[in-house]
């Protein structure tokens, strides 16, 4: 083939070989004097009875079309088979891949539809090569060439299919599945996780996690075993072959059979159970380690494929929230969490926010992304895409979203608020900006912020109209944080959660309305509703129940075990006053909120009471932040007892919020 004239090139041809080697093929030659059938080879690498043999091409820049290339390409494949016929190292290879290998080189459409006819030409980037080298590290060289080879649409040979005894159920109409049991590595040799990160097409499953698959890996080597199923989706129809059953002992909806896997090493694809399967993946075959249970669908499009995927782990920890809202957006983008998903990825295209959200479809994270999932959160809570946001009237409309066209709704929103993000760029200090309002917290402010903003002019903002609330804005969060040492504190201790951020965003607007002498401004927004000391009073006694229950106090003995002597030795002396009068007055009436706050911060209390509290979407976080909050809570209470005024009302409402959901009202 073509000889690179740079030195460049012939770097990269050897890191294509290098990488074939990785993959797990064999045979791998090519180089300026590796030539067959009058032709020098860049690369080529072999797999049972299949050789693949690529022409390695890289540039600067995007060249608009390589048409001349796969002509080329094409036009030498008979010469070459044949020259390689010739050669005894390569005589058992009967199949022949031929393919184009390239970096910094950008396909048309045009490009691939050349490519695909007849004999065909790989079209395949040095993003897909690094994909499937990090793959065979994770699973093994097995799993990752036989991946690639499914990619490249190669068939295996038919005694090669997996075959196994299964049984065959109607689910529902027209959605037959199978359950069966099978080796591992059988499994391994058909299966193909979807994944956007091979830089090819958009899909849903995640990367596989390199510390996960080694748990796993130690776990099966310990003996362990995995009773539930794995779940996969055939890409064709398989062939089932019924077998005899006990007549009327079998029901009619059950059959037992032969399933012969369909002719493709990508033919079923792993819904769910990624990495309990390639966990085995650098184990080695071994008939007699223990089999998996698997459940099989027929051919189902990739769209209910990733809808199975998101209600499978739609509530599992193990899936993050940012993949669950990626999802949404490509597969349902008519749906309202569909259209807000699209919103912030429009948002993550443009300044001031691009490439800062991290979109898990996308690839890896980048450090100091924010979450997709805390954004949509932001968005949804807002109601910035609905015809009414949160706090419009029923006579008020979202100019931004009513009676638009639902398709256009998203990127009219980002880029409203891009606008809006820009003018609070401007006012802000760089170190605020990066600090503050590029931190999830921050975020959240803002767009509550916008929010009251398009509620008090009831249309899309004039520039001059943005600037004078932007600036507002700005003036009041460098009053709440004039230095980085209150931007950190403000950040880690107040916009932990999101119930403390709505909170703070309260703060800000009350404020920003005393500022701009507008009382019309987030009106609704930071009218209180309830007593305050009544509610802290009420949160008292909650949290002392829940904490009782957590702990087991029920006697000043448990109440031994669990407090410091000054604690429990106060606690009984309230309790035996507090009896003479009622006599079923329960030990938990009589802790106060200081006396919780010790038992709280105790450890061996801390590690059955902190993961209540610190839940990631609806506490606080972190323990620092719960302990701030019971501070900061105390201080009020004992305020109110006193008569004196408390500081920073809006802040403890925050914590009350946050306890109150996880704890309940």
């Amino acid at each position: 083939m073509t000889e690179p004239t740079t030195s460049a090139g012939l770097q990269f041809e050897n890191e294509v070989r290098q990488s074939l080697k990785r993959i797990g093929f064999k045979d791998v030659a090519g180089g300026p004097d590796f030539k067959v059938g009058g032709h020098q080879i860049d690369a080529c690498g072999g797999w049972d009875d299949i050789l693949l043999v690529a022409e390695c091409r890289q540039s600067t820049g995007d060249i608009a079309s390589i048409h001349d290339l796969i002509s080329e390409v094409r036009g030498k494949q008979r010469a070459i088979k044949q020259g390689f016929r010739t050669l005894e190292k390569y005589q058992t290879y009967r199949r022949f891949q031929f393919a184009i290998i390239t970096r910094n080189i950008r396909y048309t459409a045009g490009d691939r539809k050349v490519a695909s006819q007849k004999p065909a030409v790989h079209l395949i980037d040095s993003q897909t090569i690094d994909y499937y080298q990090r793959l065979a590290s994770l699973i093994g060289q097995r799993g990752a060439l036989f991946n690639f080879l499914g990619e490249l649409q190669v068939e295996p040979r038919d005694f090669d299919l997996p075959r196994v005894p299964a049984l065959k159920v109607q689910l529902a109409k027209n959605l037959p599945g199978y359950l069966f049991w099978c080796e591992p590595h059988e499994l391994l040799k058909v299966a193909y996780v979807a994944r956007r990160e091979s830089g090819r097409e958009k899909y849903y499953q995640r990367m596989l996690a390199p510390q996960r698959l080694g748990k796993i890996r130690d776990f099966i080597q310990r003996g362990g075993i995995f009773p539930n199923n794995i779940i996969v989706a055939f890409d064709h129809k398989p062939l089932f072959r019924p077998k005899p059953t006990y007549g009327n002992m079998w029901p009619s909806w059950l059959e037992f059979g032969e399933l012969i896997f369909p002719t493709s090493y990508r033919s079923c694809w792993v819904i769910d159970g990624q990495h309990r399967l390639y966990a085995f993946g650098k184990l080695g075959p071994d008939p007699k380690s223990q089999k998996i249970t698997v459940f099989a669908f027929e051919p189902i499009k990739e769209h209910r494929q990733a809808k199975f995927f998101i209600e499978i782990n739609k509530e599992q920890k193990s899936v993050s929230l940012d993949l669950i809202w990626d999802l949404e957006g490509e597969m349902s983008p008519e749906t309202p969490r569909g259209r807000i998903a699209n919103c912030v990825k429009r948002l993550n295209s443009i300044p001031p926010l691009k490439e800062r959200i991290f979109l898990p479809l996308s690839g890896e994270r980048k450090r100091g992304q924010l979450k997709m999932s805390g954004v949509c959160q932001d968005f949804q809570d807002t109601g910035l895409l609905n015809d009414r946001t949160r706090f419009m009237t029923q006579a008020q409309k979202n100019p931004l979203a009513y009676r638009a066209n639902l398709n256009d709704i998203p990127d009219k929103v980002a880029l409203a608020v891009a606008d809006f993000l820009k003018e609070v760029q401007g006012y802000s200090t760089e170190l605020l900006w990066t600090s503050v309002l590029l931190r999830p917290g921050g975020i959240t402010v803002a767009l509550n912020v916008y929010e009251q903003i398009l509620i008090r002019f009831g249309q899309i903002p004039s520039h001059q109209q943005l600037g004078k609330y932007v600036k507002a804005f700005v003036e009041v969060l460098n009053d709440l944080a004039p230095d980085q040492s209150e931007m950190r504190k403000l950040v880690r201790e107040q916009l932990t959660s999101y119930a403390q951020r709505r909170q703070v965003s309260g703060e800000v607007l009350g404020r920003m309305q005393e500022k701009l002498g507008d009382l019309e401004f987030a009106k609704i927004r930071v009218e209180a509703t309830e007593p305050f000391a009544q509610r802290l009073a009420k949160f008292e006694r909650r949290l002392a129940e829940v904490v009782a229950e957590r702990l087991g106090i029920i006697t000043i003995a448990d109440l031994q075990q669990r407090a410091a002597e000054g604690t429990w030795k106060t606690v009984a002396e309230r309790m035996e006053q507090e009896r003479k009068i009622h006599r079923d007055f329960a030990l938990h009436q009589a802790l106060s909120l200081g006396q919780m706050k010790e038992i709280i911060e105790r450890r061996d209390n801390a590690k059955v009471l902190m993961p209540l509290f610190t839940d990631p979407v609806n506490g606080f976080g972190d323990e620092q932040a719960v302990l701030a909050g019971l501070a900061g809570i105390t201080r009020a209470r004992n305020s109110i007892a006193h008569g004196r005024r408390i500081d920073n009302r809006r802040l403890v409402t925050a914590y009350l919020e946050t306890f109150e959901n996880v704890i309940g009202p």
